[in-house]
């Protein structure tokens, strides 16, 4: 939600250099894994440096009993970098 509180605050700039930030990370593979609800909002490229998996949850799981109807749907898994030649 702290992501979405900067996106909606409408400076610009903070919204830059966040995503900006994101997309480094993900080039870096600096994260373990990612689990994201859908695919919106994540760097267009994140294909070239994760693997995506969709998670094959049965229709009655892991739904919040209140608030937006959403459950973790991708999941992503760092690539190992191309050896140089």
């Amino acid at each position: 939600m702290a992501v979405f509180d900067v996106l909606r605050s409408g400076d610009e700039q903070a919204c830059e250099r966040l995503a900006r930030e994101f997309t480094n990370a993900v080039k870096g593979r600096r994260f373990g894994a990612i689990i994201a609800d859908q695919r919106t909002g994540l760097p267009p490229n994140i294909d070239t440096y994760y693997s995506a998996y969709v998670l094959p949850w049965p229709d009655d799981v892991l739904w919040p009993v209140t608030g937006a109807r959403t459950r973790p749907q991708y999941l992503y898994l760092p690539k190992r970098p191309a050896r140089d030649s």
